[in-house]
């Protein structure tokens, strides 16, 4: 399968920063991990370079028509890939387009409907999932794989792409990245709400399958088998497909739903406070290719963030109350520096005074206390026999960046990920099967059951 995506030809105007503008044609492009791109010809072969060529003048926006007559505008930061000029051909530039902090690159294409009929369709990257037989409608449309999704008051689904066989065999292949499947959303949702919702899921998609999902392309179709009125199209960060570690299982046709619809509502409510879509972001990286170090690292970095955000909602970081213990430290330092001096006479007075402040600490609870209590806040079952080993290999990594023992470094890794997807179904207060990180056994609480993960296999 190609890496593009889509392409639109079109013709129009590309502008300049100094409100100039010049008329060509162009091909738009999108590849399946996001890029954006154009390609102009200038409309005037035979004339000498543009001067814009010669002093490497860079657009800012393309506005104009589709060959089928339909507005188009890009925007975003052009960056040359290539340019020339000769007399047959005239002035030709291709550039990829990208988003800059504070101007995010946009592609638009159609006129935007007030109506509510119709859907939303939001293209996914990298989704993989097990579905029923596809459904043909009386008009000869067909619906292929599809997810039916009640996310608390919305009615959605997950439905393959068309090329999703050949798009699942590309990722097979791994460090390959493809839209498989679109998130449909009924068009009487707003906009917004709709990319809201959209986002949501592939951030729990992201935490279910441990690779990171994400949407690059909205489509507003009017009918079932309508050319969408209105594309709206982002550079939607992606990463290549990796799915050795999974928390749902990808092959069992109940569990992803299951999951979906169990957090979504809880996800929601806490997003914002727990910024939980950057939090999906990185502990899908944890679970893909890379330095086990730097992931088990920071796989425990994310053990301290929920433990440690949990405790300050709780109002339980102290093991005394804040206020008052701070209220003392204008006491306790000095004293503790007094007795230093006299247990140590050689020590030296600024050295006394530097051991004495660390005291301004020692109210906090310590990590290890901090996983139990919210492991039992949050209604998780962790054992100390399961938390002891892991506060100590995130504690050799932190000081020393090696693992306890290297020849149990994925051993190590994985009991991480275990104590950290506890946590997070704990969060997103979910209670169904999942695929336990240390055995890839698949785990049933509901029913206690234990059986081997259809599809997947210990990683090395």
């Amino acid at each position: 399968m190609d890496d593009m995506l889509r392409s639109y030809n079109a013709s129009g105007s590309l502008r300049y920063p100094d409100n100039t503008s010049m008329g060509c044609d162009v091909t738009i492009t999108q590849d399946h991990d996001g890029q954006l791109g154009l390609q102009y010809a200038g409309l005037r072969p035979g004339r000498a370079p543009h001067a814009r060529l010669i002093g490497h003048v860079v657009p800012i926006r393309f506005e104009g028509q589709t060959t089928d007559g339909r507005p188009v505008s890009l925007a975003g930061a052009f960056r040359p890939l290539d340019r020339h000029w000769n007399a047959s051909d005239g002035t030709r530039e291709a550039f990829e387009v990208i988003g800059t902090k504070g101007s995010p690159v946009t592609l638009e294409v159609g006129a935007q409907l007030g109506h509510s009929e119709g859907e939303w369709r939001f293209g996914l990257t990298n989704l993989l999932f097990e579905s029923p037989v596809g459904t043909i409608y009386p008009d000869g449309s067909a619906d292929r794989g599809v997810m039916a999704l009640q996310l608390g008051s919305a009615a959605v689904r997950l439905e393959q792409c068309g090329h999703y066989a050949q798009a699942e065999r590309d990722l097979a292949r791994r460090r390959k990245i493809r839209v498989t499947a679109e998130i449909c959303i009924p068009a009487a949702i707003g906009s917004h709400q709709a990319q809201e919702i959209a986002t949501d899921v592939c951030a729990l998609l992201s935490i279910a399958h441990g690779t990171l999902i994400n949407w690059l392309y909205c489509d507003r179709i009017s009918t079932k088998t309508a050319v969408p009125d209105h594309s709206f199209h982002r550079d939607g960060t992606t990463r290549p497909y990796s799915g050795a570690l999974p928390l749902i299982g990808p092959t069992v046709e109940g569990d992803l739903p299951a999951f979906l619809q169990a957090t979504f509502v809880p996800f929601a409510d806490k997003r914002d406070e727990w910024r939980l879509r950057a939090f999906s972001s990185a502990y899908a990286d944890i679970r893909t290719t890379g330095f086990l170090e730097a992931r088990c690292l920071q796989a425990g970095c994310l053990i301290d963030f929920i433990t440690g955000k949990e405790a300050a909602i709780a109002g339980d970081s102290s093991v005394i109350d804040k206020e008052e213990y701070e209220g003392q430290i204008g006491r306790l330092c000095p004293a503790l520096q007094r007795m230093l001096m006299l247990a140590f006479p050689t020590l030296e007075l600024r050295t006394a005074n530097e051991m004495a402040q660390r005291a301004r600490y020692w109210h906090y609870r310590s990590f290890m206390e901090k996983i139990v209590r919210t492991a039992q806040r949050l209604g998780v079952v962790v054992r100390k026999d399961q938390t002891k080993p892991v506060v100590s290999t995130r504690n050799e990594l932190a000081h020393r960046m090696q693992f306890q023992d290297e020849a149990t470094s994925f051993e190590e890794l994985a009991g991480t990920l275990a104590l950290l997807d506890q946590l997070v179904m704990g969060l997103l207060q979910y209670r169904g099967p999942y695929v336990n990180a240390l055995t890839f056994d698949r785990v049933d609480p509901a029913t206690s059951s234990v059986s081997s993960a259809p599809g997947l296999s210990t990683p090395p």
